[in-house]
């Protein structure tokens, strides 16, 4: 088989040999919404970008070799964690990833998987444009505790937002659900969404300054791997109680289902219990896993499918890609005002 070149799942840009490149592994979702691709001209789902595949595990990089493979796997944490799922439930990693290379769809655990390949500089590019989350982090119970506010038994009256949070020994109150929350002062409610939200609210009804600063560097998916790691490690063994209330939260919790750590799909595989739950439980996957999030949102945000990718012309054809971006950067300027902000919203 001769050389040619791979194209990027995000981008569409080609892969040249030598280029940095990843590879995500993928199956097709049982339900996904390209059954339905030929009695609609829109795909819409609620699963975002694993509406018709989904990723069995976080993306491994290494060099394109110009032959349709990865070589040189970057030795990763998450490298040896797949390395060694796929050997204990499938071919040797050598094996697979021939056949995967060369279309057979090799089976893991039941699952037939392809692949999409990820242009490396487009993937690690991105990462960089991190602002923080002080105007973009959902007030879940996690926040604000870290704020510095402490549950008390107190009843508030409303059979939602049930749960009292007070701010150290101060009468500023929280009355919350799990995930969203407000401010109660003298009867009134005010919202909350953010934790810019929370400092200028209690600033302006209490007259106290909280310190919001470790929100200004990390991401809102760096907490959001706190919080999940959390609930992982309460909730780390099967549960059949419908009844518990915390199993009921995790299992539900938007932190986990739409915000990209949610690897599972139709048939039930949940990767992030199967593949990666011990090395969440003691941390040392948080910042491939984080960085995963934040990349899958920014593919979320520009309306990209996890799926395989086309191959147009052999090697690709950079002169028509540069084309069609420039068209695509003049197009989306015009849609951004002076005084759009956008702060990590991917």
């Amino acid at each position: 088989m001769g050389s040619f070149g791979i194209s990027c799942g995000v981008s569409k840009l080609p892969i040249s040999e030598g280029r940095r490149a990843g590879i995500l592994l993928i199956s097709k979702q049982k339900y996904s919404v390209l059954d339905e691709a030929h009695t609609s001209c829109n795909l819409v789902s609620n699963s975002g970008s694993y509406g018709a595949f989904f990723a069995i595990g976080l993306p491994i990089f290494g060099t394109y070799d110009d032959y349709g493979r990865i070589a040189n796997y970057e030795e990763d944490e998450n490298f040896h964690i797949l390395k060694n799922f796929i050997e204990k439930h499938s071919y040797s990693f050598d094996e697979f990833m021939d056949k995967l290379y060369c279309g057979e769809a090799p089976l893991l655990k039941g699952l037939e998987v392809a692949g999409m390949f990820i242009h490396g500089e487009v993937y690690s590019e991105f990462l960089k444009t991190n602002k923080g989350c002080t105007k973009s982090l959902d007030m879940t119970s996690f926040v604000i505790e870290k704020l510095g506010f402490n549950k008390t038994d107190e009843d508030t009256g409303d059979e939602r937002y049930k749960h009292m949070y007070r701010y150290k020994d101060t009468d500023i109150e929280i009355h919350h659900d799990g995930r969203w929350g407000h401010f109660v002062k003298d009867g009134k409610q005010f919202s909350l969404y953010s934790p810019l939200d929370l400092k200028k609210e209690t600033k302006k009804l209490w007259g106290v300054d909280i310190d919001i600063s470790m929100f200004e560097t990390i991401s809102k998916h760096e907490m959001k791997f706190d919080s999940f790691q959390k609930e992982l490690i309460e909730i780390s063994t099967p549960c059949d109680d419908p009844t518990d209330e915390l199993r009921k939260s995790f299992r539900s919790n938007d932190l986990y289902r739409h915000s990209g750590f949610s690897l599972g799909s139709d048939y039930g595989f949940d990767a992030l219990r199967e593949i990666y739950k011990d090395s969440i439980i003691d941390g040392t996957i948080k910042k491939q896993l984080t960085n995963w999030v934040q990349f899958y949102w920014f593919m979320f945000s520009t309306n990209t499918l996890i799926m395989p990718t086309l191959l147009g012309e052999q090697h690709g054809n950079f002169h028509a890609s540069r084309l069609l971006y420039d068209i695509s950067f003049k197009i989306a300027q015009s849609e951004i005002s002076d005084d759009d902000y956008c702060e990590d919203e991917y």
